[in-house]
């Protein structure tokens, strides 16, 4: 049925069995977060400041709105029972002429307590092929549907573009005008009928990713987060990868450490949750993937927080992927049952992308359909021509099962315990290596003003630093002052919570030079056995290091086992030559008197300010203390009056 109507092309069997490139409308290739709303119960607020008031080069923007602008306003947004008129309204009629599809479905292992129910209808063939790839589908899930009392979330997808009696369809059917498009999440219960329960999701005008799969950003993110913080029994749902690490000393037991990591788009994240172990460190370690994109986090009964991956696929951006940056992943995708959307094609039905290999192949047809001349091109042009090949968001979707790296507890319904949290941005200056943070309040903060760089796909200048507070900005469903909070009690109570790190492995020289300082891939295996080794000294109840910098604990070279140059330390396998150099002291350095630090923490404060009233003691109390460890480190003193004053507006300086 896709084939025939135009939307899915098989590609080269003996390449990529039983898989298919699809290609999108031009208008309707990402997430669109201008569109996409969180409405909860009445008068409460996503955000205290209205959008008019941030400041332009803060670098921060709403993640979603609470409800459509009032025509003629800035600020003024319809309210819950306003948007979900509109949105009936919108949906009157929308699948005229389609085939409306039913998808009963379940985000996390059906033999977990923790799994939730959905049920998804669609105009959209797209969807449904990619929720049978990212969820768990079928008899299972009818069997646990029919339970008494079983819960599901209602989920309500269109393309919004009814076809008349006889009227041709287009191969990717959705709305032009963008201001027509809506993902609204609803939290509080229709009051016209509320038997379906107090959440629920409605998307139209888009057939694309996350605006489409309902299971994924909207359910598992936006819903679950506001149910974790709700819930008579509080748990986290986390924009996070999930990663095994297993140390087999020669002559000793395995030992065997989790890790979770919140990374912006565009900062390896999918790479670290796929990483291959260098060949180094390879006959004692290993590294395996649980989940490249969400956790879902619990407390046990040891007090220990547990994280488990709800999905059932990986829905990886293509561009940069190969078999150098992630090895695991392109084996997934030729394992087959693979879909690729808006990538590049070659004649013989292979797929391709930048980065997915050094030259670009001949008779090449772009995302639009188009061939693609190179004749008479010199490098530079052919070099600009490869970024137009694949949409910069293009995608690949494929099972989890058929990654080599997946785990064998990835389908566990109990999680896994977690050892460590990572944060991590691309950062070209300041922020070191890799850092241990003080403790669990100050862990928070510094994911809560979590920064990155922009790339040069976004539409901000390339190398603009914008706030993405836990890599959660578009997904937070609830007001992100209380999810703050929510994670500051998190932390009080579970007794055995996991070490918070910040990792950047994206520093550059100062000098202007474009090379990053550090190799990156898979040699950022060093950084996960070093956080493994300090997991390890917690268990054995050995005293941990002191930190060493105003930001936390910075490993030395030793540590990961480099001498000052970036030379690795210590035995080679047989014929293998030490790697290149990789500047380990340069990428370790954190100067505290340097004056950029003062403008971080401005910025810190002002985008905390952004929250007013929302922002509570406790936030305040880590950010005093992240200050009073610079001026005890030597910063200018002026910094002093940064400090909130306890119990004051938080809009008012010290």
């Amino acid at each position: 049925m896709c084939e025939m109507s135009g939307m899915f092309m098989a590609l080269n069997p003996y390449l990529y069995p039983r898989s298919y490139l699809i290609r999108s409308h031009p208008g309707d290739t990402a997430r669109s977060e201008a569109r996409t709303f969180v409405c909860g119960p009445m008068n409460e607020k996503l955000y205290q400041v209205p959008l008019s008031a941030i400041p332009k080069d803060l670098g921060f923007g709403y993640g979603c709105r609470a409800g459509e602008s009032v025509s003629g306003s800035k600020d003024a947004e319809l309210n819950t029972e306003q948007m979900r008129e509109l949105l009936y309204h919108e949906f009157t009629g929308c699948m005229a002429g389609r085939t409306m599809w039913i998808v009963p479905f379940s985000m996390g292992p059906l033999n977990s307590e923790f799994c939730k129910l959905g049920i998804e209808i669609s105009d959209s063939p797209y969807v449904v092929a990619h929720m049978y790839t990212m969820a768990r589908t079928g008899i299972e899930v009818l069997k646990r549907l029919s339970a008494p009392n079983a819960y599901f979330l209602p989920c309500w997808h269109s393309v919004g573009l009814p076809l008349t009696p006889g009227e041709k369809d287009v191969p990717w059917p959705c709305r032009k005008e963008n201001n027509r498009k809506f993902i609204a999440h609803f939290t509080t219960a229709d009051p016209s009928c509320p038997e379906m329960g107090p959440y629920s999701v409605m998307s139209i005008g888009s057939g694309y990713g996350g605006n489409a799969l309902l299971g994924k950003k909207c359910y598992a993110l936006r819903i679950a987060s506001r149910m974790a913080a709700f819930e008579p029994v509080k748990w986290m749902a986390e924009h996070m990868l999930i990663l095994h690490v297993r140390h087999t000393p020669k002559g000793a037991p395995a030992k065997d450490y989790f890790l979770t990591g919140a990374f912006p788009s565009a900062c390896g994240k999918t790479n670290l949750a796929m990483v291959e172990v260098p060949r180094e460190f390879a006959d004692e370690w290993k590294v395996t993937c649980l989940g490249d994109d969400i956790a879902w986090i619990r407390m046990d009964t040891q007090g220990r927080l547990c994280a488990l991956n709800p999905e059932a696929g990986f829905f990886g951006v293509a561009p940069g992927t190969s078999n150098e940056s992630n090895g695991n992943a392109m084996a997934a995708m030729r394992a087959g049952n693979t879909l690729f959307t808006n990538v590049g094609v070659t004649r013989d039905g292979d797929v391709w992308w930048k980065g997915k290999s050094p030259e670009m192949p001949e008779h090449l047809i772009d995302w639009h359909g188009v061939p693609v001349e190179t004749h008479g091109l010199d490098k530079e042009a052919l070099s600009k021509l490869q970024n137009t090949i694949a949409q910069p968001n293009s995608r690949y979707t494929t099972p989890c099962v058929q990654c080599p790296s997946v785990d064998p507890l990835w389908n566990a319904g109990e999680g896994v315990p977690i050892d460590a949290f990572l944060f991590g941005g691309r950062r070209r200056s300041l922020t070191p290596l890799v850092f241990r943070c003080p403790d669990w309040e100050d862990g928070v903060l510094t994911g809560a003003t979590l920064r990155s760089e922009q790339t040069a796909a976004a539409d901000r200048p390339e190398g603009s630093l914008f706030f993405d507070p836990m890599a959660m900005r578009p997904f937070i469903g609830y007001n992100m002052g209380k999810y703050f909070d929510h994670w500051l009690e998190m932390g009080r109570l579970a007794p055995n919570h996991p070490d918070i790190y910040c990792v950047n492995w994206f520093r550059r020289a100062k000098e202007g030079k474009k090379d990053f300082l550090w190799a990156g891939f898979g040699q950022n295996f060093r950084v996960l056995r070093w956080i493994c080794e300090l997991a390890q000294a917690k268990r054995d109840g050995r005293p941990l290091p002191q930190a060493n910098t105003p930001l936390g604990l910075v490993p030395t070279c030793q540590d990961l086992l480099l001498d000052r140059e970036g030379v690795h330390v210590g035995p080679l396998p047989a014929g293998m030559t030490a790697p290149k150099p990789m500047g380990c002291s340069c990428i370790l350095e954190v100067t505290p008197t340097d004056p950029e630090w003062h403008q971080e923490l401005l910025d810190e404060r002002a985008f905390l300010d952004l929250l007013g009233s929302d922002l509570s003691e406790g936030m305040k109390t880590a950010y005093n203390r992240r200050v009073d460890r610079f001026l005890a480190s030597g910063l200018d003193q002026t910094l002093a009056r940064l400090k909130y004053p306890l119990g004051a507006h938080p809009m008012q300086l010290a």
